[in-house]
């Protein structure tokens, strides 16, 4: 898929396909698999990556285990060098931090290319005590805040979501949301227990 040169000849039937259950395994190797396919965008596209973060307190140890792992994910993909020299619009890598549960924050008000404000905004992410995760809702509102990154930027949008749910806010936002992820060709990961994306129950052994 190519970069998008102009936002008006953006493709609203565009439907980018995934993967899904491959295997259950490890949240580290889910990380790692994570690490390689934001690799492969790299090669070709600058990538906007969004951390989609489950902010209920079940998912804590998951946190921890992230915010450990993040330097060495950032430092697999050269982004811990220095990089001033380069205009920030022509960054290879942008990230935001963005939580769910009731509500949606955005722990990065734009995405940014410092690791420090990338690692300080997930250590930061606060415990929404609700039991609710509204994910689609959130993925809605990262699009809308940021699909101009895509289109002005021309970057792939990456939204890894870490969660041990299937999401509260099935109907209109999951629909809008897929719509809205195909519209902007933006590709959506999941880590967390096997659990079909848009669905309520998975089968497992």
């Amino acid at each position: 898929l190519g970069d998008i040169q102009e936002y008006n000849k953006q493709s609203k039937t565009l439907v980018v396909h995934g993967t899904t259950g491959e295997r259950l395994i490890q949240i580290e190797s889910a990380l790692d698999r994570v690490t390689w396919e934001i690799a492969q965008n790299l090669q070709e596209h600058k990538v906007l990556i969004v951390w989609l973060i489950d902010a209920s307190g079940s998912l804590g140890p998951q946190r921890q285990l992230l915010q450990r792992r993040l330097k060495r994910i950032y430092g697999e993909l050269n982004a811990l060098e220095h990089t001033e020299q380069i205009p920030r619009i022509e960054r290879p890598i942008l990230s935001g931090v963005v939580t769910f549960g009731s509500k949606t924050l955005f722990m990065t008000k734009e995405p940014t290319d410092k690791f420090s404000e990338i690692e300080d905004a997930i250590q930061r992410v606060p415990t929404d005590e609700s039991g609710i995760e509204n994910v689609f809702g959130a993925v809605n509102l990262v699009i809308d805040e940021w699909h101009k990154y895509r289109t002005d930027q021309g970057r792939r949008i990456m939204l890894i979501t870490v969660t041990d749910e299937a999401g509260d806010d099935f109907g209109a936002p999951l629909e809008l949301a897929i719509t809205k992820c195909r519209r902007y060709e933006a590709s959506a990961y999941v880590i967390g227990p096997a659990s079909p994306f848009g669905r309520r129950k998975g089968i497992v052994p």
